[in-house]
């Protein structure tokens, strides 16, 4: 597989990974705003963290 290939499948999982944790959490919190469901989604990608 090519570097390029490899880094489209990379992103392409990454993307898919985000989607799914979001959806998730907009099952758990349906009335959080879509900042807030970024916001949450991100702070879990960056640190690992998703309590509290």
């Amino acid at each position: 597989m090519s570097p390029a290939r490899r880094l489209e499948t990379a992103l392409s999982l990454y993307k898919t990974a985000w989607d799914i944790k979001k959806s998730g959490l907009r099952s758990l919190h349906p009335d959080w705003s879509e900042a807030a469901l970024e916001a949450r989604t991100r702070r879990i990608f960056v640190t690992g963290y998703a309590g509290d």
